[in-house]
């Protein structure tokens, strides 16, 4: 029997990039990207969210590797009455299309943050693991 590990557990673990608690919070989300005609924009909703990532829901098929500029809405919640914009480049790991969401799930990974922004998503998603939803709900 060998020491050495398994290459495709090895594999498995590499690719496993959901290595943090996501929480469900349904926020609109702005993306834009760069396209040889010039800048565009379109508006989503986040459907879960950790530190190192997001998946939302938009009308637009993104590529793999694809890199966007996001602005996330934060909504009120418990403790936070007002609400406020976290800014973030994001690259594309995941778009299928979703009959259930009427769009394109995408799943983006965090590249950087605007401002203290990753401070800010900190707070927030530890407010969320303390089962504190938007608006004050428990988080379900």
């Amino acid at each position: 029997m060998s020491d050495s590990p398994d290459p495709n557990v090895a594999a498995d673990i590499q690719n496993e990039r959901r290595l943090e608690d996501r929480h469900i919070v349904h926020w609109p989300i702005l993306v834009s990207w760069i396209t040889p005609n010039g800048a565009l924009v379109a508006q989503g909703r986040t459907l879960d969210l950790s530190l190192s990532g997001v998946r939302i829901s938009v009308e637009h098929n993104f590529a793999v590797g694809d890199k966007l500029a996001c602005r996330l809405a934060v909504q009120p919640w418990h403790g936070n009455s007002s609400m406020f914009a976290i800014d973030m480049h994001a690259k594309v790991i995941h778009c299928a299309y979703s009959a259930q969401n009427e769009g394109f799930d995408v799943g983006l990974t965090f590249q950087d943050f605007g401002g203290d922004g990753k401070a800010q998503l900190a707070k927030v998603v530890q407010a969320l693991a303390r089962g504190v939803g938007a608006l004050g709900a428990k988080a379900g």
